[in-house]
C-alpha cells in the first residue's frame, strides 16, 4: 500500500514529534503522569508501525545468503543501545535532568530519519492489481498463516517464548525494588548486562548456525533463558543476577534472531 521508505520517514518523524513533545513538556515542567503515559504510547504506536517495515527493508539491502548476519547486526544496535543506554541515561539525569535524556532520545531519531531519506531506494516493479485494503490484507495475512504450516509452527513457538519471556522485563523492577531491596542504578545494571548477552549472541551466531540447526538453537536458546528467569526469581546474589542477565540476553538474542529469520526464509 505505501513505498518502505516513505513509510519508515512517517514513522521516525511520528517518533521522534512524540519524543520531542515529552521533552518540552518536561523541561518546561507541564509533565503530568497521563501526559507521560499518552505520549509513550503514541512512541509505542510508531515503534510497532515501525519495525516490520525496519525487517523487510533489511531483506532488501543485502543479498539472500547474508540475510541471518544481517538480522543480527540489525539487533546488536538495539542490543548496544540497550547495555549502554541506562548507564547514560542515568548521568543524564543524574547530571541535567529527565527532560535532558528525553531530549537526547527525540534527536536521536533525526539521525535515522536523514539516513532513510539518503537512501536510493531500487525502482519496485509495478502491480497491474489494485493496492488492498488494510483490513483485508491483514484477512489475507492470517489466511496464509492458516494454510502454512512452517509459519504456524513458527508463530506459535513465538508467540510461547515472548508470553513466557514478557515476565522478565515486566518483573524486574519489581524484583529489584521489592525483594532484593536494591536501588534502580542497579536495574539499569541488569539491563546492561542484558543488552551486552545479546551483542554477544550476535557475535557467536554465525559460528551456532553452522553447527546447530534452527530448533536445536531455540530450544537450548529458550532452556537458558528458564533458567535465568529462576536465577532472577530465587537468588539474591548481585554478581550471580549479573552473570544470569547476561546469559539471558544471549538467549534472547538467539530466539528472535531464529524466529524473524525463520519467517523471511519461508
Amino acid at each position: 500500500l505505501v513505498d518502505r521508505r516513505r513509510m519508515l520517514l512517517l514513522t521516525q518523524t511520528w517518533m521522534a514529534a512524540a519524543a520531542l513533545v515529552l521533552a518540552a513538556l518536561t523541561l518546561l515542567g507541564f509533565t503530568t503522569p497521563w501526559l507521560l503515559l499518552t505520549l509513550t504510547f503514541l512512541l509505542g504506536l510508531g515503534g510497532a508501525l515501525n519495525n516490520p517495515v525496519w525487517q523487510t527493508v533489511t531483506a532488501e539491502l543485502v543479498p539472500r545468503s547474508e540475510l541471518p548476519q544481517a538480522l543480527a547486526l540489525n539487533s546488536v544496535s538495539f542490543n548496544l543501545a540497550r547495555a549502554f543506554g541506562p548507564a547514560l541515561g542515568g548521568l543524564l539525569i543524574g547530571y541535567a535532568s529527565a527532560g535532558a535524556a528525553f531530549l537526547l532520545n527525540g534527536l536521536s531519531f533525526l539521525a535515522t530519519i536523514y539516513m532513510v531519506w539518503r537512501w536510493q531506494r531500487e525502482p519496485q516493479a509495478t502491480s497491474e492489481l489494485a493496492g488492498e485494503r488494510i483490513l483485508a490484507a491483514i484477512r489475507g495475512g492470517i489466511r496464509y498463516a492458516r494454510f502454512a504450516p512452517p509459519v504456524q509452527r513458527i508463530l506459535v513457538r513465538g508467540v510461547c517464548f515472548t508470553f513466557g519471556a514478557s515476565a522478565l522485563l515486566a518483573l524486574m523492577p519489581a524484583v529489584v525494588a521489592r525483594q532484593l531491596h536494591l536501588p534502580t542504578s542497579f536495574y539499569s545494571l541488569l539491563l546492561s548486562c542484558m543488552g551486552a548477552g545479546a551483542v554477544l549472541g550476535a557475535l557467536v551466531l554465525p559460528r551456532l548456525n553452522r553447527r546447530l540447526t534452527i530448533d536445536w538453537r531455540v530450544s537450548l536458546a529458550t532452556a537458558v533463558f528458564g533458567l535465568g528467569l529462576l536465577g532472577l526469581a530465587y537468588s539474591s546474589s548481585r554478581p550471580l543476577l549479573m552473570a544470569l542477565l547476561v546469559l539471558v540476553g544471549l538467549a534472547w538474542m538467539l530466539v528472535l534472531n531464529s524466529f524473524s529469520v525463520g519467517v523471511q526464509t519461508v
